[in-house]
């Protein structure tokens, strides 16, 4: 039995119909025998949203720290 990595990138799991288009495609190679590993990104967009966030908070730090 080979072992497959499959990696879905954050637009291919940007809504729910991608996100089963995936699980088809796992399911599909699961059941051809492979032993699946799947690494899964952000969705799309959620990176700059955190990105964002931890740059507002680290700005905020910089003015009420004590140090």
């Amino acid at each position: 039995m080979s072992i497959l990595v499959l990696k879905f990138g954050g637009t291919s799991v940007g809504s729910v119909d991608l996100i089963k288009s995936a699980a088809q495609i796992i399911k599909k190679e699961y059941e051809a025998g492979h032993n699946v590993a799947v690494v899964v990104s952000a969705m799309s967009g959620t990176t700059n949203k955190l990105i964002e966030s931890i740059n507002l908070i680290s700005s905020c730090l910089l003015y009420t720290s004590d140090a």
